[in-house]
């Protein structure tokens, strides 16, 4: 694979893992009760409003790597990274708790999706 693929490849990856982790954490915003959340009603429908149109990016970049070739058993492991990103995000902008089990589940997920991505080999015809 030669190296403007593969940067290619690791720029569409991190568009796509961070569209899907801030998508998820504003759809976790938009989607609170107003009793609970201390964000108007109109930041809500913002903020859920820029999680679809995140997650319709996210969907298209996925399209756009199997268009190039790549393996559906690559793209989307891979693509769970954005269970990492999102819990860090969590942490940070929401206050969540991120204990040692998380942690290590973070961990394993990145471990893992290294070791797909590995796999695969350079599209061809």
């Amino acid at each position: 694979m030669s190296t403007g693929a593969l940067v290619r490849y690791v720029v569409v990856f991190a568009v796509i893992v961070g569209c899907l982790a801030v998508g998820e954490l504003l759809f976790k915003v938009g989607s609170t009760k107003a009793s609970v959340s201390p964000h108007t009603a109109q930041v809500r429908a913002l903020a859920m409003a820029g999680g679809m149109v995140l997650m319709i990016i996210q969907q298209v970049l996925v399209w756009l790597l199997f268009h190039w070739g790549l393996d559906a058993s690559v793209v989307v492991p891979v693509c769970g990274l954005n269970f990492a990103v999102l819990a860090i995000l969590g942490k940070i902008f929401l206050g969540e708790p991120v204990d040692a089990q998380r942690w290590a589940g973070i961990v394993a997920i990145t471990i893992g999706a290294a070791l797909v991505a590995q796999t695969q080999k350079a599209p061809g015809p």
